[in-house]
């Protein structure tokens, strides 16, 4: 009899004992998270993303036409997520880094021409416009004045509500995409001052300036000679006269 009654306990612990094992072993699945291959395709309507690097995720939802990665992080990032949202309209993008430096990478490929809109919401950003966009390498640094201006636009730009960046962007078949929660845009350099003029050259007199400056030189002479004498009276005309006369008697009779 005592035997009988010892062996219910015993078989009751072991039930017990299983049960707490599967229901470690299912709480262990459950929360494991999700890896997603690089070469994972998730569809947004006519459009598509996809990761460069391998991705894990706790969950990967589809809601409100875009996929909603919980507790997730992309090989290569510096940071993780608790939630990443993201939809493309057209076209497909492919994203290097969900979150890196404060940086979100990624390039959109469409046929040239096509017009494709972008919605992204982080978690970490999901209350900070970004401090600069960069698209196809040129910086946009005002967004559209209003939401109804971006849905009309046929060219790119962006907008910011509720926490959801609006990027629209026109492609040229391959455009890289950096949204960048760190830094401004930087300033455009101010203008290189321009290199100083050369000394002037001296100017050397040609032959022919030189003797039309002799000329020139004689003439002015004979003209103040001749104001000069056109002042003198007679008396000191006879003076200069005789005094030339006596000159040359003097010079001839050294001579002789």
């Amino acid at each position: 009899m005592r035997e009988k009654r010892n062996r219910k306990p015993r078989h009751s612990l072991k039930r017990l004992l299983l049960l707490n094992l599967i229901f470690l072993f299912a709480s262990i699945s459950f929360s494991q998270a999700i890896p997603v291959g690089s070469g994972v395709r998730l569809y947004t309507g006519s459009g598509y993303f996809t990761f460069s690097n391998l991705l894990t995720a706790n969950s990967t939802v589809y809601m409100n036409n875009g996929w909603n990665l919980t507790s997730v992080q992309l090989t290569g990032d510096d940071e993780a997520l608790s939630y990443a949202w993201i939809r493309i309209s057209t076209g497909r993008m492919t994203i290097t880094h969900l979150i890196y430096k404060k940086q979100f990478t990624a390039t959109v490929t469409a046929p040239s021409g096509t017009v494709l809109t972008v919605q992204l919401k982080l978690s970490k950003w999901a209350s900070e416009t970004p401090k600069s966009i960069k698209i196809n390498n040129v910086y946009y640094k005002s967004m559209a004045h209003s939401m109804q201006e971006f849905n009309n636009a046929q060219y790119t730009t962006w907008y910011w509500k509720s926490g959801i960046l609006y990027l629209k962007i026109k492609t040229s078949s391959s455009v890289p995409i950096i949204i960048d929660w760190a830094s401004a845009p930087p300033e455009k350099p101010p203008a290189a001052p321009s290199p100083p003029s050369p000394p002037a050259q001296p100017t050397i007199p040609s032959p022919k300036g030189a003797v039309e400056a002799f000329i020139s030189m004689v003439m002015q002479f004979v003209n103040q000679a001749y104001m000069i004498l056109s002042t003198l009276s007679l008396t000191t005309w006879v003076i200069l006269l005789i005094t030339i006369i006596a000159i040359i008697i003097i010079i001839r009779s050294r001579g002789d």
